[in-house]
């Protein structure tokens, strides 16, 4: 099969700051590890037993390409010895020029004659699983000061999370995909915002937030995370590894705003029409991320869900819901087709189909536990939902 290859994001890599350990030397402070590394077109991703840091220790070779292999893990080049007199003395390197052969590249009258390509589009090679580290080449640190600096969209998220969830239980943390659309007058056609910065200010006018997605790209995102799941099916559970499951349920929504506010969502098994989950779910906080160049945008949301009774009555929305769930490490994306029933009471009402997308937290607990101790797991859990989020939208 093709290798999984998606599109790169190369914004700002994050960094973890390494905690120095008691009465250890300078020199022995451990090196970075970075959360949103830039991918190489031409490199399939690595099937690798480390994936969880996957992004951890790369080295670049100096064309700009990564020197990887197969198993993704990190060989630091051997390092030049100081000189006598402590300055830099540079490791030679074999000259990387191709020998010229008689002939090569001229028509023997001195003109140039340029060489014919294998094929269109070669293949890139193979992985080996080893690395051979490239002579005189050592890993680099994050900065002069041997750490890397926060990822600033990373650290506006999480501070925005711990302070909207401070106080609540039962949280859920979700991202979806959608468009923020400009204020429309009657008559007038919707437009999405274009706006130059990346996290919308809450007090900025924007109209609806428009949670679906054109089928086309509801498919190719569907087949996108196939593939996916088909070129890590051997890799190990800790692995990095992503799960899938379908599931079909059909939730139903009551209204309950005299009675405690909020609203009431029963999940019922489509087939057997028995009861999933019954949760009453309310809205605390929206943090809306428009991503120019993109077709979709993200809003990041913090709901509060509590279990409750099933309420009596008929309910006000039904929707119908095919679901393929694909479960990484610390999120699970959900791709879903939707067929709503808007007045359920109304035997002819014929319903309606959309297709969405959300990326949801799977340990809400754990992850703002990491955050109110200020731990450095926080920003590498949180980076890898955001990044899974970004990565999406990049692939539409």
């Amino acid at each position: 099969m093709p290798p999984f290859i998606p599109l790169p994001d190369r914004l700002p890599p994050n960094a973890r700051l390494p905690t120095p350990p008691p009465n250890s030397p300078y020199t022995q402070l451990p090196l970075p590890t970075y959360g949103a590394p830039d991918i190489d077109l031409s490199i399939p991703l690595s099937a690798t037993a480390d994936s969880t840091h996957a992004g951890g220790n790369r080295r670049m070779s100096d064309n700009g390409y990564e020197n990887g292999g197969g198993d993704g893990g990190y060989y630091p080049g051997e390092e030049s010895p100081p000189t006598a007199g402590g300055s830099y003395t540079p490791a030679e390197e074999p000259s990387r020029k191709r020998p010229r052969t008689e002939g090569e590249g001229t028509n023997g009258n001195g003109s140039y004659v340029p060489r014919q390509r294998a094929a269109e589009h070669p293949p890139p090679p193979p992985h080996s699983s080893q690395q051979a580290p490239m002579p005189g080449q050592s890993p680099l640190s994050g900065s002069i000061f041997n750490v890397s600096p926060r990822n600033p969209f990373t650290a506006v998220v999480g501070d925005w999370l711990l302070n909207v969830a401070n106080g609540h239980q039962n949280i859920e943390i979700e991202i979806k995909l959608g468009m923020f659309q400009i204020p429309s007058q009657a008559g007038q056609p919707p437009r999405r915002i274009n706006l130059p910065s990346l996290i919308i200010p809450p007090d900025y006018p924007i109209g609806s937030f428009v949670s679906t997605l054109a089928p086309q790209h509801h498919k190719s995102l569907n087949n996108l995370l196939n593939r996916a799941v088909e070129s890590q099916a051997s890799l190990p559970r800790d692995a990095g590894r992503i799960y899938f499951k379908r599931s079909r349920l059909v939730d139903s929504f009551y209204d309950l705003g005299n009675e405690g506010g909020g609203k009431v969502r029963v999940s019922r098994d489509m087939k057997t029409g028995d009861v999933v989950e019954s949760v009453r779910k309310r809205r605390v906080g929206d943090c809306n991320v428009y991503c120019p160049g993109s077709a979709y945008d993200l809003r990041i949301s913090v709901n509060v869900e509590e279990p409750c009774e099933v309420p009596e009555g008929q309910p006000k929305i039904i929707r119908e819901k095919d679901r393929a769930c694909y479960q990484h490490q610390v999120c699970r994306v959900d791709l879903t087709s939707v067929n709503t029933f808007a007045k359920p009471s109304d035997a002819q009402c014929q319903p309606t189909s959309s297709f969405e997308l959300e990326i949801e937290v799977l340990n809400c607990r754990r992850l703002l536990a990491e955050g109110k101790a200020q731990s450095d797991r926080f920003d590498e859990m949180l980076q890898n939902v955001l990044d899974s989020a970004r990565m999406l939208v990049k692939n539409v």
